[in-house]
C-alpha cells in the first residue's frame, strides 16, 4: 500500500470518527437541563432583583405620600408650625442607605391663595435597595418627589 493511500484511509477514518462523535454529541440529552438552567438563571435573577428593587421604590414613594399628607394636614389645621412639621416628616420617613439618604422637606405657604404646599424629595439612588444595571430606579429618574397642596384651614365648620 502506498504512503498516499494510507494517508487517505487514515483521513477518512478520522473524518468518520469525527462524524460519529459529532452525531453522538448532538443527539445526547444528558446535561441539557443543566445547561438550560445555567443560561436562564441569570436572567431570572435579574428580573427578581429588579422586581424587588422597584417594589421598594414604590414603598418609599407611598411612605413619602402618606407622611406628606399627615404633615400637610397638621400644618393646614394649625396643629404644627413649619419647623415642627419638617421635623415630624423627617422623623417619619424611612431610614434609607443606613441613614445616609438626604430627605429634602420643604413647606411653603402662599398667602395670596391661602394654600400650604409641602414637597418631599430624595435621591433615587438612596431609595433603591441595590444598584443593578438596567433594573434600578435611577435608570428612569434622578429623584423621587411628592408635592401636596391644601388650603389653610382658619376656622373649622363641619356644616
Amino acid at each position: 500500500m502506498s504512503q498516499n493511500n494510507k494517508h487517505k484511509n487514515e483521513t477518512k477514518g478520522k473524518d468518520r470518527l469525527f462524524g460519529v462523535v459529532l452525531k453522538r454529541f448532538l443527539s445526547a440529552r444528558t446535561g441539557v437541563a443543566t445547561i438550560e438552567f445555567a443560561m436562564t438563571m441569570p436572567v431570572l435573577i435579574m428580573l427578581l432583583a429588579g422586581s424587588i428593587n422597584f417594589g421598594h421604590v414604590i414603598y418609599v414613594r407611598h411612605t413619602m405620600q402618606a407622611v406628606a399628607g399627615e404633615a400637610l394636614r397638621s400644618v393646614s389645621y394649625g396643629q404644627l408650625d413649619y419647623s415642627d412639621a419638617v421635623t415630624f416628616a423627617k422623623g417619619q420617613l424611612p431610614r434609607l442607605q443606613k441613614g445616609k439618604a438626604k430627605w429634602d422637606v420643604t413647606i411653603v405657604e402662599n398667602a395670596a391663595t391661602n394654600e400650604v404646599r409641602i414637597t418631599i424629595s430624595v435621591d433615587t439612588k438612596a431609595a433603591s435597595l441595590m444598584p443593578l444595571p438596567y433594573v434600578s430606579a435611577e435608570v428612569f429618574a434622578d429623584e423621587l418627589s411628592v408635592e401636596l397642596v391644601a388650603p389653610r384651614i382658619t376656622a373649622f365648620n363641619p356644616t
